[in-house]
C-alpha cells in the first residue's frame, strides 16, 4: 500500500548541505492492523477520569503541593462551595475581600475588580451594532499601593487572562502581527495580547510608559471589541472582546493634588474616555491607617496563631463598625456569622458560574 502525505508540517525537499540538515524524503512501508473494539470497564474497575484524578492527586502529594483546580474532585468541591455561597448574606463584600486578602483595604477597588471579572452581557442592537458588556478599569496612583499585585491576582482568578507591561509591548504585540511562514512562504496573522485575551481580561501594567503610537493601537479594541488589520495584502478583522485592566503612575512620580488629573497623568483624553472606571489611589499620611497596614503586613510573615489573632481583631472591629450603622439585630447576627474570606478555588468557581448567567433588566 502506498500512502501520500502532504501538508506544511512535512519537510520540503532540499539539496546539498541543506538536505543533510533537514533529512531526505524517502518512501515508507505501512502495514495496517485491525484494532479490537474498546471493552467497557468491569464492575469496580477505575475509569479513565478517576485514574487521571488519582494520578494528579498523587503527583501533587508527592511534590508537596495541592491538587490542580482542573481535577474533577477539586472542581466539584469548589463548585459545591460556590453554590452554597449564593444565598449567603453580605456576599458582595466577602467575595471582594477574598479577591486579594494580602492587600489591606481598597475594598471599593476590589469590588470593581470583582465586577470586571464577572463581566456584563453583550447586547446586539436592531441596526446590527453591539453594546459591549466588558468593563474597562484604570488604576492610577502613587507607587507602592499594590496596583501590580491586584493585577496579578486578577490574572490568577480569571479563566482567561493575558498579563503584559506597557514598556515591553508594541502595537503589533497588543493587536496582531503579520508573519511569514518559513516553509510555505505564506503570510498569515498572529494575534496579540488583546486578541489572545478574547472573552477574558488583558492586564497592562506600567500603562503610562507606553508611547502614543502604541497606545493608539488599542482604541478600536476597547470600544469596538475588534482589531482591524490591513497589512501586506491582508485585510481582516479579529475579535477582541476583552476587558482591559490598566495600572499607571503619575508622570512626576507622585500625584500632585494641587494640579488637575489631566496635568498629573501622561494619558490622552481620548484614551481616558474609553475606561469605564477610574480609581485614584493616593498615599496620604494617616497614623491609624499606616499602623493597621503595618500590622497586616507583619501578620503575613508571622506565625499562624498571630495571623489568626490579627484577623480576628480586624474582623471584630469591622463587625463593631457595621453594628453601629445597622438597625436590625437579625442582620447583625447574620453578618457576624458570615465568613470573612473564601478560598481561591471557590472564588474562581463562583466567577465561572456567574459568567454563565444572562440577567435581563425589568421595566
Amino acid at each position: 500500500m502506498e500512502v501520500q502525505l502532504g501538508g506544511v508540517l512535512l519537510p520540503v525537499q532540499m539539496f546539498g548541505f541543506a538536505a543533510l540538515r533537514a533529512g531526505l524524503l524517502q518512501q515508507q512501508q505501512f502495514q495496517p492492523r485491525a484494532s479490537p473494539p474498546p471493552q467497557p470497564p468491569a464492575a469496580g474497575a477505575p475509569t479513565a477520569t478517576a485514574t487521571a484524578t488519582a494520578t494528579a492527586t498523587a503527583t501533587a502529594a508527592a511534590a508537596g503541593g495541592v491538587p490542580p483546580f482542573s481535577s474533577t474532585a477539586a472542581a466539584a468541591a469548589a463548585a459545591a462551595a460556590a453554590a452554597r455561597l449564593r444565598h449567603s448574606p453580605n456576599l458582595y463584600e466577602t467575595l471582594a475581600r477574598s479577591l486579594s486578602p494580602a492587600v489591606y483595604g481598597l475594598l471599593d477597588v476590589k469590588k470593581a475588580l470583582l465586577l470586571q471579572l464577572i463581566g456584563g452581557c453583550l447586547r446586539r442592537k436592531g441596526d446590527g451594532g453591539l453594546i459591549r458588556g466588558d468593563i474597562h478599569l484604570l488604576l492610577l496612583g502613587d507607587p507602592g499601593l499594590a496596583k501590580s499585585q491586584l493585577l496579578r491576582q486578577v490574572c490568577c482568578l480569571s479563566p482567561r487572562c493575558i498579563y503584559t507591561t506597557g514598556k515591553g509591548s508594541s502595537s503589533s504585540g497588543l493587536t496582531a502581527a503579520v508573519l511569514k511562514d518559513p516553509l510555505t512562504k505564506e503570510i498569515h496573522l498572529e494575534g496579540g495580547a488583546l486578541v489572545l485575551a478574547d472573552q477574558g481580561i488583558c492586564c497592562i501594567d506600567e500603562f503610562d510608559k507606553m508611547d502614543d503610537y502604541e497606545r493608539s493601537a488599542i482604541y478600536e479594541a476597547m470600544e469596538q471589541q475588534s482589531v482591524s488589520i490591513a497589512k501586506a495584502g491582508l485585510c481582516s478583522s479579529l475579535p477582541a472582546r476583552t476587558a482591559v485592566l490598566a495600572a499607571a503612575n503619575p508622570k512626576d512620580g507622585r500625584y500632585d493634588v494641587r494640579k488637575s488629573m489631566m496635568a498629573n497623568i501622561n494619558l490622552p483624553a481620548a484614551l481616558l474616555s474609553r475606561f469605564d472606571l477610574h480609581f485614584l489611589l493616593l498615599d496620604k499620611p494617616d497614623p491609624e491607617n499606616d499602623a493597621n497596614t503595618a500590622r497586616h503586613i507583619l501578620s503575613l510573615f508571622g506565625s499562624p496563631a498571630a495571623a489568626a489573632a490579627t484577623a480576628a481583631t480586624a474582623a471584630a472591629a469591622a463587625r463593631r463598625g457595621r453594628a453601629r450603622s445597622s438597625s436590625s439585630r437579625r442582620q447583625q447576627q447574620q453578618q457576624q456569622q458570615q465568613p470573612e474570606y473564601v478560598d481561591r478555588d471557590t472564588l474562581r468557581a463562583f466567577i465561572v458560574a456567574a459568567k454563565q448567567i444572562q440577567p435581563v433588566l425589568s421595566e
